[in-house]
């Protein structure tokens, strides 16, 4: 039913999430001083962040729902940052 799809998406967004974190971590390991300079690299830091401070207001307010639905709504922008690598990706 629906709460099995519930398990599902919350088991995507968790290992979507562990995948972007360590990619961000490489990246910042690898070139320090570029990682911070490249725009791309502080938007996904914010959406990371975004998305981590939306799970711990789940964790400890649920009731803060407008928050959270905003914290959702930013956590959309990982989509736009894909498609901008799938982009990138192509031209490779």
């Amino acid at each position: 039913g629906q709460g099995a799809w519930s398990v599902v998406f919350d088991l995507l967004d968790t290992a979507f999430l562990a995948l972007y974190t360590v990619e961000a971590l490489l990246k910042a390991y690898a070139d320090p001083l570029g990682y911070w300079q490249r725009g791309l690299d502080r938007f996904d830091l914010f959406v990371l962040l975004t998305a981590y401070v939306r799970r711990v207001l789940m964790l400890t307010t649920p009731e803060q729902l407008t928050l959270l639905r905003v914290l959702g709504a930013l956590r959309s922008l990982r989509a736009a940052r894909f498609i901008s690598f799938s982009r990138q990706l192509q031209v490779i």
